[in-house]
């Protein structure tokens, strides 16, 4: 059967940022929410499909009086018995940004859609994968959650330490240029920083290799080097503490911390936190997006406010031990998201 009879799509309204008044009614665009507004047109959950951009192809269930966007196109018919949710599982599974036009900015037609084949079961067996589904998707937003609300934990200790006892110091205090070697021929992990993870091993994280095919010009990072990536308005600092020697890109910056000052796993929570970004923020240089810089001078005059050594310490073991909670939350999480991604291949292949 095409995906053609089975819905039918239109796009969906015009509704710029500067037009829109906040309200209780969700925006949709080609991702999902993009906001609120105190006017709606669709009165019932329907699906949405991103329809033009990076998210074209993603698909979404709306909830009831809400905005979809231009951006997305909508279901506004329906040809067939069908479970909503079972259709927002089928339609991601079948991974629509695969038949985007790829040519200026990626878009998605609703011919290219109507055209696609697929296999509707009755509804009965459709309620049914759904509720499995759904089941396993509880578990993994559970666990997200349980994440999350570590990571709170952390900087709510951290904010408890700081009303203590602190001093004021610059960030020229505590670090020092780290002349890293080139890798050259040697064989060593490639490693990249992320937002959520702090230094990760690449090929794990990705499951694919980012790096150059020629590592050679690659930076040597020992364990313990305070590590900052490109994109730093991504609070993109971390301690190397995974491996004994990796190598980075050859954009990172590898700083030295003086462990007589502070412990290094604190100062690069300090440089995460939103005083201290506030701060990093207002010196950037450059209107593009991810590219934003910070000259060196404004970076080492950056303020940090770090209590003594040993309340430093004493936050250092909360965090280890809160690794070690998050290390078995993630395990569960992986289990969930191996399950779900198993199930989605029974049912749609």
């Amino acid at each position: 059967m095409k995906l053609g009879n089975v819905f039918k799509l239109s796009s969906g309204k015009s509704l710029p940022e500067k037009k829109r008044t906040s309200g209780i009614h969700n925006v949709y665009g080609g991702n999902g929410i993009t906001g609120n507004h105190n006017e709606y047109f669709v009165d019932n959950p329907t699906i949405v499909i991103g329809r033009v951009g990076e998210y074209c192809g993603a698909v979404h269930l709306t909830t009831e009086k809400c905005w979809v966007t231009d951006n997305a196109l909508m279901v506004t018919n329906w040809y067939q018995e069908i479970d909503k949710k079972y259709l927002v599982y089928m339609l991601n599974a079948m991974n629509l940004h695969q038949y985007a036009k790829t040519v200026g900015q990626p878009s998605i037609s609703q011919a290219n859609i109507y055209n696609l084949d697929v296999d509707l079961p009755l509804i009965a067996r459709q309620e049914e994968i759904v509720k499995v589904l759904d089941s396993v998707n509880e578990v993994i937003k559970l666990r997200k959650q349980q994440l999350q609300q570590l990571d709170e934990l952390v900087k709510a200790r951290f904010v408890e330490l700081m009303n203590t006892n602190y001093s004021y110091n610059l960030l020229s205090d505590f670090i020092t240029s780290y002349k890293a070697e080139r890798c050259g021929d040697r064989d060593l992990p490639v490693l990249s920083i992320t937002k959520d993870d702090g230094i990760v091993l690449q090929n794990e994280k990705f499951k694919k290799r980012i790096a150059s095919v020629d590592a050679s010009t690659y930076k040597v990072v020992p364990r313990g080097k305070l590590v900052q990536g490109i994109h730093i308005d991504e609070r993109n600092f971390a301690i190397q503490n995974i491996v004994d020697e990796g190598i980075v890109s050859p954009a990172y910056k590898i700083w030295t911390v003086d462990t007589t000052k502070a412990v290094p796993e604190v100062l690069a929570f300090a440089l995460r936190t939103d005083r201290t970004m506030a701060y990093i923020s207002s010196k950037f240089t450059g209107s593009v997006k991810r590219r934003e810089s910070i000259s060196l001078s404004d970076f080492m005059a950056t303020p940090i406010d770090l209590p003594n050594m040993s309340i430093q310490k004493e936050f250092a073991a909360f965090v280890e031990q809160i690794d070690k909670s998050k290390v078995a939350v993630q395990k569960a999480l992986d289990e969930a998201q191996t399950l779900f991604d198993s199930l989605m291949q029974k049912y749609f292949g």
